[in-house]
């Protein structure tokens, strides 16, 4: 569990252990509250090797506390800690798929490429799964290449949208995936 959000990660339980999986999620809340640790979480359980169907795969301990990570006991969950698994691409303002000149923003060329990479078959499990940490940060542009696979997923993809800013995505796109909020840890924790 996260410090802090164990609605969210039950919620994820109940989810991955029903088999009722959202084609896409929107994690928004404050910076550096867990979202990205969250959404590798969710990530691991769907590409773990051992197939737990656990949040976090088969490395996740009982309590992530902050500054802590897990290990993985299997080489898909390493390698999705690691963000190098076949089966998972990662996208972010610092994490680009193709270069573009406008530094600021994340632009149509990578939301394509992006696009692209999903629309493949899995490498080695039953998902794909995208991470788009700072959606926010997605150009208009960007998010309405992007829309078409929003809105008529796979069923072998999952899109987690992780934003600080919500607002600034388009209402199509917040309306596509579920919502889920994250907040900042009291100081009586």
């Amino acid at each position: 569990m996260l410090v802090g959000h164990e609605r969210n990660m039950r919620y994820f339980e109940r989810v991955l252990a029903n088999g009722t999986l959202a084609h896409a999620y929107l994690f928004h809340g404050p910076e550096a509250v867990g979202k990205g640790t969250a959404a590798l979480a969710v990530a691991a359980a769907l590409l773990c090797a051992g197939k737990t169907r656990r949040l976090g795969g088969c490395g996740w301990p009982a309590q992530i506390l902050p500054g802590k990570t897990w290990e993985g006991k299997c080489e898909d969950c390493r390698s999705v800690k690691a963000l190098a698994h076949p089966d998972l691409v990662v996208l972010a303002p610092d994490r680009l798929l193709v270069e573009e000149s406008n530094r600021r923003e994340i632009g149509i060329k990578n939301a394509r490429e992006l696009a692209r990479l999903l629309a493949l078959a899995p490498w080695s499990g039953r998902y794909r799964v995208a991470i788009i940490d700072g959606a926010d940060a997605l150009s208009r542009e960007a998010q309405s290449a992007l829309l078409k696979t929003v809105e008529e997923p796979s069923r072998r993809m999952v899109i987690i949208l992780i934003a600080a800013a919500p607002e600034l995505l388009l209402p199509t796109m917040r309306s596509r995936a579920v919502p889920i909020g994250f907040q900042t840890l009291s100081d009586s924790r």
